[in-house]
C-alpha cells in the first residue's frame, strides 16, 4: 500500500525530536518524516536489477544500475578489492557545493551491487551482507539458502518473505519472527507447521486462523483433536493457485472482523511506529530492532541516538539525516551508502572505513578529505568552515542532498516502492525517470506453457525455460532450489514474476509508514497507528 506524498504539509516537531536534534547543531530541515523518507528512499535501489557490462573488466554482470546509467559501474569484487586513484577537486566558493559534489560523483566508479566480502555463492542479490547460497534477496543479512525476499534477517531456507527475522523453512511470510515451516503467514511470532495465519503467536498445526495465542490443531479458528485435525486438514493439502487464492480471500474476510493490534511491537518500551522489537524510546520508527532513543527512522538495527535515519545501523550511533549507512558507524550527518567503521563524515557518498571527511565520494580508509582532496587536520577544519559558512548563506546547511545527486532514477528507487509517484511529480522535484519497456524482452521459443504442479513435473521440464507473469506478462524463470523447496512443501510453481509477487505481498499486508489517530476498540483510547481505517484496531496486545 503506497503512501501519497503531501509536499505542502508542514512538520510538527515534538519536544523529543527537538531535544535529539540539538545534538547535531544544524538547522531544522522543515520536512515531515514522510517527506524526509521520500527523499532518502530516492537514493537507494534495492530490488531493481539489470544486466550490464562492468566498466572496468568488460564482464557482463547483474547490477542495480541500468546499462545507460551516467555513472561508471564496477563489479563489487573489483570496487572492494582494488585501490583506485579517485578524482578530487578544490572547493570553489563561487559555485554551489552540491553541484561540485555531483560532478565528482560522475567521475567516481560505483559498485554494481551493494554487497561486501562476507557474501558467499550469491551473485544475484543487492544490499546484502553475511549471506550464503541465496538468490534474489534484498536488504537482508545473515541468511542462508533463501530466495525472493526483502528485509530478511538471520533466516534459513525461506522464500517469498518480507520483513522476517529468525525464520526457517518458511514460504510467503510477512512481518514474522522466529517461525518454522510456516507458509502464508502474516504478523506471526513463534509459529510452526501451519499455513494461512494472521497475528498468531506460539501456534502449531493451525490452518486459516486469526489472532490465536499458543494454540494447536485449529482450522478457521475452530479447535480439533489431533486425530480430527489430521483428517480435516486432508481437504486442504492440495493447494493449486486457485485454492491458494480462495484461502487468501477467506483470510482477508476474517481480518476485516478481527481487531488488529495497533502496531506490531514486541518487547519494547515507549516506542511508536510498526514492526519494532526489543527497543526503547524509538518514536515513529519502522522495521526497527535492538535500538534506543531513535526518532523518524526505518529499517534500523542496533542504533542509538539517531534522527531522520533510514537503513541500517548494526551498530550506528549519533547519526542524523542519513540513508543506507551502517556496520560500525558513529556521528554521520547527511550521508548515504557509507559503511564499515566510519565516523565524523558529513555529506559523503560511499566512503567505507573513512573518518573526518566532508563532501567526499568513493574513498576507502581515508581521513581529513574535502571533495576527495587530502588535507592536514588543521587545513581540513578551515576548509570545512568555509563550505559550511557558504551553505548557511545559501540555506543549504543541514539539508539532505538535492535530487540530482541521487545515483538512481526515481522510478528505479525505493521511493517508487513506498510512495505514489508519476512523471509529473518526478519532473517537479528534479528527479530523473527511466524507460523500463525493455524488461519484457525474451525468446518466444523458450516459453513454458505446461503444468505448474510440482507433483506432475520435474525440474528438467522447466530448466532453461521462460515463464510469463499471468498479471504483467514479464518473463521469469525457475531456479532448481526454488523447485525443490516448493515440491517438498507440495506447493505449485509461481504463476507470476517475482517482482509482482513481492509487490502484492507488500501492498496487501504492509501498511504505509505513517501514523494517524485511531480509537481503540477495546479501550476507547485515542492511539497512533499505521493500520488503515478499514480495519478495527485494539490497544492491548
Amino acid at each position: 500500500m503506497r503512501l501519497q506524498l503531501d509536499l505542502n504539509q508542514k512538520p510538527n516537531y515534538s519536544k523529543d525530536y527537538r531535544a535529539l536534534h540539538e545534538l547535531f547543531n544544524v538547522p531544522l530541515t522543515g520536512l515531515t518524516s514522510e517527506q524526509t523518507r521520500f527523499f532518502h528512499y530516492a537514493f537507494r535501489n534495492e530490488i531493481n536489477v539489470f544486466r550490464r557490462t562492468c566498466d572496468y573488466s568488460g564482464e557482463k554482470f547483474l547490477s542495480q544500475f541500468p546499462p545507460d546509467s551516467p555513472y561508471k559501474v564496477y563489479k563489487h569484487e573489483i570496487r572492494w578489492g582494488e585501490n583506485f586513484d579517485v578524482a578530487s577537486r578544490d572547493y570553489d566558493p563561487s559555485r554551489s557545493f552540491f553541484q561540485q559534489f555531483h560532478e565528482l560523483q560522475l567521475e567516481i566508479p560505483r559498485m554494481g551491487t551493494v554487497v561486501d566480502n562476507t557474501v558467499e555463492n550469491s551473485p544475484y542479490i543487492n544490499c546484502v551482507t553475511r549471506c550464503r547460497d541465496c538468490y534474489m534477496i534484498f536488504a537482508s543479512g545473515t541468511c542462508e539458502d533463501c530466495l525472493y525476499s526483502i528485509n530478511l534477517e538471520r533466516s534459513k531456507t525461506t522464500m517469498e518473505a518480507s520483513i522476517a527475522h529468525e525464520c526457517t523453512y518458511c514460504y510467503y511470510v510477512v512481518s514474522c519472527r522466529n517461525c518454522y515451516n510456516l507458509d502464508f503467514g502474516i504478523s506471526c511470532e513463534s509459529c510452526a507447521d501451519s499455513r494461512f495465519l494472521y497475528d498468531c503467536r506460539g501456534c502449531k498445526h493451525c490452518f486459516l486462523c486469526v489472532g490465536l495465542d499458543n494454540q494447536e490443531y485449529h482450522i478457521l479458528n475452530k479447535k480439533y483433536t489431533k486425530a480430527e485435525y489430521e483428517e480435516e486438514i486432508k481437504k486442504y493439502l492440495l493447494l493449486d493457485h486457485e485454492r491458494i487464492n480462495q484461502c487468501f480471500e477467506a483470510l482477508k474476510q476474517m481480518r476485516l472482523d478481527y481487531p488488529h493490534k495497533y502496531a506490531n511491537i514486541i518487547n519494547c518500551e515507549h516506542c511508536t511506529g510498526n514492526d519494532i522489537s526489543y527497543s526503547q524510546n524509538c518514536l515513529e520508527n519502522y522495521i526497527t530492532e535492538y535500538s534506543q532513543d531513535c526518532i523518524d527512522g526505518s529499517s534500523l538495527r542496533k542504533c542509538k541516538n539517531c534522527l531522520d535515519f533510514n537503513l541500517r545501523g548494526d551498530p550506528w550511533e549519533m547519526c542524523y539525516n542519513c540513508m543506507s549507512c551502517g556496520y560500525g558507524v558513529y556521528h554521520l550527518m547527511m550521508c548515504f551508502d557509507c559503511r564499515n567503521d566510519c565516523s565524523y563524515l558529513t555529506y559523503c557518498d560511499s566512503c567505507p572505513s573513512s573518518h573526518h571527511c566532508f563532501g567526499c565520494v568513493g574513498l576507502k580508509n581515508q581521513e581529513y578529505c574535502v571533495l576527495n582532496k587530502q588535507y592536514s587536520k588543521a587545513e581540513y577544519e578551515v576548509e570545512v568552515w568555509r563550505i559550511i559558512r557558504r551553505m548557511k548563506e545559501d540555506g543549504e546547511r543541514g539539508n539532505f542532498f538535492p535530487p540530482y545527486c541521487s545515483p538512481h532514477a526515481l522510478n528505479n528507487s525505493m521511493t517508487n516502492e513506498y510512495f505514489q509517484i508519476d512523471e509529473k511529480l518526478a519532473l517537479e522535484l528534479w528527479f530523473t525517470r527511466m524507460n523500463k519497456e525493455a524488461e519484457n524482452v525474451y525468446d518466444p521459443a523458450l516459453v513454458y506453457t505446461g503444468s505448474l504442479d510440482t507433483d506432475e513435473i520435474s525440474f528438467d521440464d522447466v530448466k532453461g525455460k521462460i515463464l510469463l507473469c499471468s498479471e504483467t506478462g514479464k518473463p521469469y524463470n525457475i531456479q532448481k532450489r526454488e523447485f525443490e523447496i516448493l515440491k517438498n512443501k507440495g506447493l505449485p510453481l509461481p504463476d507470476k514474476h517475482w517482482r509482482t509477487r513481492l509487490e502484492e505481498r507488500d501492498r496487501e499486508f504492509i501498511f504505509p509508514r505513517t501514523l494517524h489517530k485511531r480509537i481503540a476498540s477495546d479501550t476507547w483510547n485515542e492511539i497512533m497507528s499505521s493500520v488503515p481505517e478499514i480495519y478495527k484496531v485494539r490497544e492491548r496486545f
